[in-house]
């Protein structure tokens, strides 16, 4: 009788998990009671963050009951039933009644206490540059400055200054930028050279910031452009009189940085401005813009954008820096670099389209 019994529990599993559609040696251990040897528990881990309610977004296991009268809204918080959420008019945040979210805030803002998307603090100041023609390249200098071309540039706007330490940290520490190469040549890391121009990033780090700080960086066209005042026949940011630390902070023979070894501050050279007021266009650090470099100007654009096909390996940097000699620094001066260099040499200034 009792080997009746057992046959007819032993049939009733294996049609349970016949009619389940497993068959396997896990599944029948199951339905009979026992744990199969291979199994190791649940391997997902619930992430409910600051969800109290509903299901977490990772496992979509429970993070939580609301109490009665409260319902789970749609970012796992619990609110008043049949409540009604009054964002207007804010932009972002989470609404003051029913505390579901009113919006995200672009990359380059962020949401303040009036629930309002607002510019994330740069400390850029932005320089209009009114748009022309003019003659990009130079016959007297090395061969990928030529040919001479003309190009039309569109009216933009330019960071006065190369973004420095102190604007290049807010970002950081907003989390959108990562932290730069440091070494004793590096001016990041050392306390008395916020003011000093960023430098030790690469070419992604510089376009974290730029995203950030709702630029981009400049054109080839656009760099050079404003680094002749507007496009006009000067061989420097000043004119054609000849480079010296009067003006740029280079090496004129006296020693790196006009014999300090390092760089200086931004904006210390105010004789080698440009006319629209655009400072350090010529040395204390090289600057990245977005074009691809090529060995000469033959098709390449002349509507001001960035020459961004066909790609390359090299990026382009513009302007000379402390370590570098009056050649250098002239505007029509270009010079290829592998896009993750990160050196004391090299930073970057922003550029924005206008609107």
């Amino acid at each position: 009788m009792h080997v009746f019994k057992y046959l007819a529990i032993l049939s009733l599993a294996l049609a349970m998990t016949s009619i389940a559609g497993c068959d396997d040696s896990a599944h029948r251990a199951w339905v009979l009671g026992g744990v199969p040897d291979s199994y190791t528990g649940p391997s997902c881990t619930p992430d409910c963050g600051d969800r109290v309610c509903g299901p977490d977004p990772v496992c979509e296991q429970s993070c939580g009951q609301c109490p009665e009268g409260k319902t789970c809204n749609s970012d796992g918080q619990c609110v008043a039933e049949g409540c009604v959420p009054a964002c207007s008019p804010r932009q972002c945040g989470l609404d003051p009644v029913c505390g579901t979210s009113c919006g995200e805030c672009e990359a380059h803002e962020k949401c303040n206490d009036d629930g309002q998307c607002i510019p994330n603090d740069t400390g850029i100041e932005w320089v209009r540059i009114p748009g022309g023609s003019f003659n990009m390249g130079s016959e007297d200098g090395d061969s990928d400055e030529m040919p001479v071309h003309i190009v039309m540039v569109p009216t933009f706007e330019m960071g006065k200054t190369q973004v420095t330490v102190d604007q290049y940290r807010a970002c950081v520490d907003a989390g959108a930028c990562t932290a730069p190469s440091t070494s004793e040549w590096c001016n990041w890391g050392q306390s008395d050279r916020g003011k000093h121009p960023i430098n030790c990033v690469d070419w992604n780090q510089a376009q974290a910031f730029a995203t950030w700080a709702g630029g981009r960086l400049p054109s080839e066209a656009e760099w050079e452009y404003a680094a002749r005042s507007g496009g006009g026949d000067c061989k420097y940011p000043w004119g054609d009189e000849d480079a010296t630390c009067e003006r740029a902070v280079m090496n004129d023979g006296s020693g790196y940085g006009c014999g300090r070894d390092s760089t200086w501050p931004v904006c210390s050279k105010l004789k080698g401005n440009t006319t629209h007021g655009l400072c350090d266009m010529a040395g204390n650090v090289w600057e990245w813009v977005q074009d691809w470099y090529h060995d000469s100007y033959n098709g390449a654009p002349t509507d001001g954008l960035a020459w961004e096909s066909p790609t390359g390996s090299a990026r382009v940097r513009r302007g000379g820096s402390c370590y570098t000699y009056a050649r250098g620094v002239r505007a029509a001066n270009r010079v290829s670099v592998d896009p993750r260099f990160r050196r004391d040499i090299l930073g970057f200034r922003l550029a924005r389209s206008v609107r």
